[in-house]
C-alpha cells in the first residue's frame, strides 16, 4: 500500500513540472517581452507575488505554461523569449497578495520579426493583462487579443474560448 502511495504521489508531482522553454532554431519567429516574477514580504498582508507565463497554442487549442526562468542578472526586470510566429502565443498573468489573488490569460498571434511586451496592471480593478508590439521608435502599441481560459485545476493549461 505505501509502494502504491508513492508511485501516486510521485506521478503527481511529475504531472505538476512545467517544462523549460526551447525556443526555435529556425524558421520566422518573434520576441516576446515579459516581468521577471516578483515575491516579496510586507507585513500587513503577508507574501506578495506577480508572475507572467506564457505558452504555445497546440492543435487541441490548449498549450501548458513553461517554467519562469530567472533572468540573466539579478537587476535585470524582465526576461525575453524567442517564440515562433507561426502559432498563437498565450500569456498569463497571476497575481496574490493574502487573500486577494486573480489570473488572466489572453491570447495573440505574434508576426514575425515583431517585438511583444505584456504589461500587468493591479489596483482597485481586477487585474489587467495587455499585449504590446513595440514600434521601432520605442512606443508600444496594443494589439488585438482573445480572452482565453486558465484551468483552475493545475493553473498550467490555457485553452482558446
Amino acid at each position: 500500500m505505501k509502494k502504491i502511495s508513492i508511485a501516486a504521489l510521485a506521478l503527481s508531482l511529475i504531472a505538476c513540472a512545467r517544462t523549460t522553454y526551447i525556443p526555435p532554431t529556425s524558421g520566422e519567429t518573434a520576441t516576446l517581452i515579459t516581468p521577471k516574477k516578483i515575491s516579496s514580504y510586507q507585513a500587513i498582508g503577508g507574501v506578495a507575488s506577480v508572475a507572467v507565463q506564457f505558452a504555445l497554442k497546440g492543435e487541441d487549442g490548449c498549450g501548458n505554461t513553461f517554467a519562469l526562468e530567472a533572468p540573466a542578472k539579478p537587476e535585470d526586470t524582465t526576461l525575453q523569449y524567442k517564440i515562433p510566429s507561426t502559432s498563437n502565443i498565450f500569456v498569463a498573468a497571476y497575481y496574490s497578495f493574502g487573500n486577494n489573488y486573480c489570473s488572466i490569460a489572453l491570447e495573440f498571434e505574434p508576426m514575425a520579426n515583431k517585438t511583444y511586451d505584456a504589461e500587468i496592471f493591479l489596483g482597485k480593478k481586477p487585474c489587467t493583462l495587455l499585449i504590446n508590439e513595440i514600434q521601432p521608435t520605442g512606443e508600444r502599441k496594443k494589439i488585438q487579443v482573445k480572452v482565453a481560459s486558465i484551468d483552475t485545476w493545475t493553473g498550467q493549461k490555457i485553452c482558446s474560448i
